[in-house]
């Protein structure tokens, strides 16, 4: 498993966390530079692009600004994996619930980031070339909503009896 974060704290904190394990390393990279970190002598030696892997892209998309090309950049990853390779991709919806999207504007308006809310349209052409798995069939396949919770206790009393509580990822192979 490679780890990446553009943080120089945050690699150190993953290294300090994974040392005592050799299949798992931190990289300090940009996401935006996918070659890079396709290249890295680490990634190389602990992912086989011969065999189906997984690419988690996990609160990181709705980071990365219009104008920088989230979508090529998550084509790029996508295009170097084998067949029969998982995705996970998580980005806020901009046709999502108004209250939560107004929550995760104010939790991010105290960071240095600015936040991307996209429509499932812009969504959707990451997904081209897997094949979705829906996280409910009812809805769109593939696009999941999913719910956004501002504190731990609440999760834990959302999901108390409940199978289908809590955030859903997209998930596609």
């Amino acid at each position: 498993m490679v780890c990446v974060d553009h943080d120089p704290v945050v690699r150190v904190h993953n290294t300090a966390l994974l040392a005592t394990d050799d299949r798992v390393v931190s990289v300090q990279a940009d996401i935006r530079q996918p070659q890079a970190i396709l290249e890295h002598p680490a990634v190389a030696r602990l992912i086989d692009f011969g065999q189906p892997a997984g690419l988690l892209c996990v609160a990181v998309p709705h980071l990365v600004p219009d104008d920088d090309d989230p979508e090529g950049i998550i084509a790029q990853y996508r295009d170097r994996v084998r067949a029969g390779s998982h995705l996970v991709l998580s980005q806020f919806g901009s046709d999502s619930d108004p209250d939560a999207m107004g929550e995760l504007r104010a939790v991010a308006a105290g960071t240095p980031v600015e936040t991307y809310f996209r429509p499932r349209h812009r969504i959707r052409r990451v997904l081209r070339r897997f094949r979705t798995a829906a996280a409910r069939p009812d809805r769109c396949p593939g696009v999941a909503a999913g719910r956004h919770r501002s504190h731990p206790a609440e999760d834990r009393r959302a999901s108390a009896g409940n199978r289908d509580a809590g955030a859903r990822a997209l998930t596609s192979n």
